[in-house]
């Protein structure tokens, strides 16, 4: 492959903020379904997200140099091992648009081990934004249902009670968290 295709598969793919953000707001907002539920099945989550971004950072870690193309299938198969274990555990169960739930997983489960593994983290860094990342989507999992159940017990009209009103919601939320970044 030439290197100006690698750095366009790199910039499209691993480095785009755009893309690894919506994969992650994308399965929670299609999971997230009840404030009791998300409770318990977003520490499932949180559990299974530390793990795999954990295992692979152990994994680059200790590869030897010239041989990261074998990464993308480390994570790829810690990623699979993670849904493995949700759906072992009653979770990604059904379909979503047409797609299995576990396909959705997938995105988050490979995307945080690579964005771990571009950071070239020590050790007690990379324990702690495997664990930060972890309770980060619990938070935003948690907090998604929250606000989708306040939506739907909302009296506002039944068209705004629908997931673009959660996107919505949740990005004006992003927002005020991205401000902070500049303080």
């Amino acid at each position: 492959m030439s290197d100006i295709l690698i750095e366009l598969l790199e910039r499209v793919l691993t480095k785009n903020v755009v893309i690894v953000s919506l994969l992650g707001v994308t399965l929670v907002t299609v999971e997230a379904r009840g404030i009791s539920r998300c409770i318990r099945s977003g520490l499932k989550y949180m559990l299974v997200i530390a793990l795999t971004a954990f295992l692979g950072w152990v994994v680059q870690s200790v590869l030897p140099s010239g041989l990261e193309f074998v990464l993308a299938w480390v994570f790829l198969i810690f990623a699979l091992i993670g849904v493995r274990i949700l759906t072992s555990w009653g979770e990604l169960q059904g379909q979503w648009l047409g797609l299995p739930r576990f396909l959705i997983a997938l995105g988050v489960l490979v995307g945080y081990p690579v964005l771990l593994w571009q950071e070239s983290l020590a050790f007690e860094s990379a324990i702690i934004a495997s664990v930060g990342g972890a309770v980060a989507f619990y938070l935003a999992f948690v907090g998604s249902a929250a606000l989708r159940e306040q939506i739907e017990l909302s009296e506002a009209h039944q068209i705004l009670k629908y997931t673009p009103v959660l996107l919505f919601s949740l990005g004006v939320l992003a927002l005020g968290l991205v401000g902070f970044r500049f303080l």
